[in-house]
């Protein structure tokens, strides 16, 4: 996870904040910037607050949900990769994830119900079937076979995307190459950083699109999906991906030429981090406060709870 050996020994006992650092809240952060990105500045919560806020809030807990039950799915390839130790190394059991993740699942459900908005609800189902239950829960799941990974990786970038437009009332289909501006670079980052993971992928007997395709053809293959969402966010006039895409592709060339796991996952990471500042800086300021707030406090939870320097852009 963070590129240390493992996590500082001491008391296995679960505490408060354990149960939500679990969730990966650091992952939230590129999902939400997506959906922000296609709210497009609209103020949220509106000016009927509450059904806005629940909506807010059951989706970050059925984003908890996700990462929750691809961390269940991946304890084998987690072990061997040296991350995600909240179940490989036994932090928590596979039966407490899976009654953990029934709860938020549907805590996060009836909070979107409740919020009445219907489009966003069908939305959301869509990213829960292809990055939740196709990606990590059927037999066959496709995060194991190289464009299963791809579809639902670029699926769930555009379902975002359209997640923020619902939520703020705008128009969905009104501007698609917008859309598949935003899909391509979410596509990128993702591609990239299955490539830190590949030896873990492959022991696992996963056929993930790195471990089938290597390193080079994913690094360029992310290369490629870059420039179409530099050339995406010119035609549509985004000035928030053009200028995070623009800075960000000769991190990508960089990690490409060189085709080192450490360069290109730093290519993806910083990728995403540029993408959530130019939310930040261009549509929602305050969004620039709730990274900072959390950055600082999940770099005393991961220090003060198992010694360890995460979140880093370096890091796994």
């Amino acid at each position: 996870m963070t590129g240390e050996t493992e996590p500082a020994p001491g008391n296995r006992g679960k505490r408060l904040p354990d149960y939500f650092f679990v969730l990966r809240p650091t992952l939230w952060f590129p999902v939400w910037t997506m959906i922000l990105a296609g709210a497009g500045g609209v103020a949220l919560p509106g000016v009927n607050a509450l059904p806005d806020i629940a909506a807010i809030t059951g989706l970050s807990i059925l984003w908890g949900w996700v990462y929750l039950v691809n961390q269940i799915a991946d304890i084998q390839t987690d072990r061997v990769n040296d991350k995600l130790f909240y179940f490989a190394e036994g932090w928590f059991s596979r039966r407490e994830g899976i009654a953990y993740s029934i709860a938020l699942f549907v805590v996060g459900t009836v909070l979107l119900l409740l919020s009445e908005k219907w489009t966003l609800f069908a939305l959301t189902l869509g990213v829960l079937m292809f990055s939740g239950i196709l990606y990590s829960i059927i037999p066959g799941a496709w995060k194991n076979h190289p464009f299963g990974s791809v579809v639902a990786t670029l699926l769930g970038g555009a379902l975002c995307f359209l997640i923020g437009r619902a939520l703020a009332g705008r128009p969905l289909f009104d501007s698609p190459l917008q859309t598949a501006g935003y899909a391509a670079a979410f596509l990128a980052a993702g591609l990239l950083t299955m490539v830190p993971d590949m030896k873990g992928d492959r022991e696992a007997g996963k056929r993930t699109f790195a471990v089938v395709y290597g390193v080079r053809s994913t690094a360029w293959t992310a290369v490629l999906l870059l420039m179409g969402a530099v050339l995406a966010s010119l035609a549509s006039g985004d000035m928030v991906l053009l200028s995070a895409s623009v800075v960000s592709l000769p991190f990508y060339l960089a990690g490409a030429a060189r085709l080192n796991a450490s360069a290109v996952a730093f290519a993806a990471r910083f990728s995403i981090l540029l993408l959530s500042l130019s939310v930040g800086l261009l549509l929602y300021p305050g969004y620039l406060a709730i990274i900072g707030i959390y950055y600082l406090l999940a770099r005393v939870y991961y220090h003060k709870r198992f010694g360890l320097r995460y979140p880093t852009l370096t890091g796994r």
